[in-house]
């Protein structure tokens, strides 16, 4: 019995994984589509610089999160290169593969905050002081923090180290109960 909830529980991870695979394959091109027409547009529209750079940060986030995935996830869950995975876990690999997910979640988060706050200052405050530094005199600053203080407030989690797999077989990543009881309080209060 144990054994038919571990093949279901594995069949529908499995699944969830060509879900991600197709939508990658679809999205992947559009988001290169979206960051090249950014790129042009913001050679022509000053009013809309600032918004711009913000979009192709997310997007490169968004890249970055979608490869990363790919390649520490659901190549993992799909049994592809299990030697290189099982080989190098000790190599920071199985801890890449538990703090990925946390970090683009704090980096992808802080960015649809720092778009969200650029529209708001752009609409409501159209014109004011704040408004006219955010998008006009240091307009380079909201994409630098976008990646300066996810990084730094990620440091903790790139700390944890003492992360296995449970076996060359099942790639399952295995954290120590303490890493998971410092980092998880440390990603609960990003939210």
């Amino acid at each position: 019995m144990a054994m038919e909830n571990s093949t279901y529980s594995n069949m529908g991870l499995l699944w969830s994984q060509v879900i991600f695979v197709g939508a990658t394959a679809v999205s992947l091109p559009l988001y290169l589509l979206i960051i090249t027409a950014c790129v042009k547009e913001w050679k022509y529209n000053h009013a809309l610089r600032t918004f711009y750079l913000l979009i192709i940060s997310q997007g490169v986030v968004d890249i970055i999160v979608m490869v990363s995935y790919f390649m520490f996830w659901s190549l993992r869950t799909f049994g592809v290169f299990s030697d290189f995975f099982w080989e190098y876990q000790h190599y920071y690999l199985a801890s890449w593969c538990f703090t990925q997910t946390y970090i683009s979640v704090i980096i992808r988060c802080f960015g649809i905050l720092l778009i969200s706050l650029q529209r708001y200052l752009s609409m409501c405050k159209n014109g004011k002081q704040i408004e006219q530094l955010v998008n006009i005199s240091h307009r380079w600053m909201l994409p630098i923090l976008h990646w300066v203080i996810p990084t730094l407030y990620s440091i903790p989690l790139l700390a944890v180290k003492n992360v296995t797999f449970l076996s060359k077989e099942n790639l399952q990543v295995i954290a120590d109960k303490h890493d998971i009881t410092v980092s998880m309080p440390h990603v609960t209060a990003s939210i």
